[in-house]
């Protein structure tokens, strides 16, 4: 074939070929709209069902498996039938004979909390999935290191307490196993905050109502001046001041309160970092006020 033909054939073939422009993205997406997110938990005054016994309950393992022989803070008591020689280079772990127990009671705080806790030989242990349960007797932290949940808010639990920690003056039960698990979705029964939050709230859901007066911080905590007693709370040094605060993820999403809003908070005490702070794990244990 000359070269004058194969011209012809390759311009017959090709020279009427053209460029497609790109394709115009917005015939195939759009840019989506901003929704709100429904994470409501319901509340109720009436008490938790359980335990049927109360010797049986959360308040009596309080009770009865936290103590340390010399009364000091900083305490590991663990099931005897689970206590080993190994615990020997740990500081301050004991053999208990009141343990194992089987607690049952309401999820009151997904398994998502992160907390550090001291372990074996002074390292730290890193707990991503701890969460608070609670009945009719009292409310306990529970450490757990699940980066999962097997369970949420509301749903009904029974555990067996092989371990429990007291650590800065915060009780926890440090090593269990997970029994049973009823997706009940049950409302969380809470107490209005009367006075400043103290001891027999840590674990315990409480309700507080009232002004913002500093904004969260890089952990997410805030303060409220409550409604409920006279208060000149206007910084957080001062115990008549509620401290909040809200959970990483809600930090993450930009989840935020303003000086000056006024707030409903409904959630677990925990005593951390000399505080008594309500944890807000999802946007329902928060509700903003108009007036």
């Amino acid at each position: 074939m000359g070269h004058g033909l194969r011209s012809l054939v390759l311009t017959t073939l090709f020279g009427c070929a053209e460029t497609l422009p790109p394709e115009d993205p917005s015939d195939w997406y759009d840019q989506g709209s901003t929704t709100d997110i429904d994470e409501s938990i319901s509340f109720t005054r009436e008490a938790y069902d359980v335990p049927v016994d109360p010797a049986d309950g959360i308040g009596a393992l309080l009770d009865e498996a936290f103590s340390f022989p010399d009364d000091r803070n900083f305490g590991t008591n663990i099931a005897a039938s689970r206590f080993t020689e190994a615990f020997d280079d740990c500081d301050r772990h004991f053999e208990s004979d009141e343990l194992p127990r089987v607690i049952e009671g309401i999820v009151t705080m997904r398994p998502r909390y992160y907390f550090k806790a001291g372990g074996c030989a002074r390292n730290d242990n890193k707990y991503y999935g701890s969460f608070f349960i609670e009945d009719a007797t009292g409310g306990v932290f529970v450490l757990n290191d699940a980066k999962f949940a097997h369970f949420d808010t509301g749903d009904r639990i029974r555990i067996r307490v092989l371990g429990t920690r007291v650590s800065f003056d915060l009780p926890m039960v440090y090593s269990h196993e997970l029994l049973s698990v009823e997706r009940l979705g049950e409302p969380l029964y809470f107490e209005p905050a009367t006075g400043p939050l103290g001891d027999p709230d840590v674990g315990r859901v409480r309700r507080v109502t009232g002004e913002v007066v500093a904004a969260p911080d890089n952990f997410g905590t805030f303060y409220i001046r409550p409604d409920a007693w006279e208060s000149d709370c206007s910084a957080k040094a001062t115990s008549s001041c509620v401290a909040a605060s809200l959970d990483v993820e809600l930090n993450r999403r930009g989840v935020t309160v303003d000086v000056g809003e006024r707030v409903t908070v409904t959630a677990p005490v925990i005593y951390a970092f000399s505080e008594y702070t309500l944890i807000v794990m999802r946007l329902g244990n928060l509700e903003r006020l108009v007036d």
